[in-house]
C-alpha cells in the first residue's frame, strides 16, 4: 500500500467513524494519531474541519466520544507540518 492509499483509507476511516456511537471511535482516533505523520495537510485540515462541523452540530457520537474527537484535534492541529 503506498502513502497515498493509506492516506485515503485513514480519512475514510475517520469519516466512518465520526458520529458512530462504538468501539470504533477511539480505535480509529487512536489509529490517526499513532499515524498523523503519514497524513497529507490537506486531509488533516479536513479531518479538522469536519470535527468542528460535528461539534457545531453536536453531531460527534456519544459524549464521552467528543473528548476522543477533542484530543485527535488537538494532535493534528499541533502537527500541520
Amino acid at each position: 500500500m503506498n502513502n497515498m492509499e493509506l492516506n485515503d483509507l485513514m480519512v475514510c476511516a475517520f469519516r466512518y467513524a465520526l458520529g458512530r456511537r462504538s468501539y470504533i471511535t477511539y480505535t480509529i482516533s487512536d489509529l490517526l494519531v499513532r499515524h498523523k505523520d503519514k497524513l497529507f495537510v490537506q486531509s488533516k485540515e479536513s479531518i479538522l474541519k469536519d470535527i468542528q462541523r460535528a461539534f457545531d452540530t453536536n453531531n460527534y457520537g456519544m459524549e464521552m466520544d467528543k473528548e476522543v474527537w477533542q484530543k485527535l484535534k488537538e494532535e493534528l492541529q499541533n502537527d500541520k507540518t
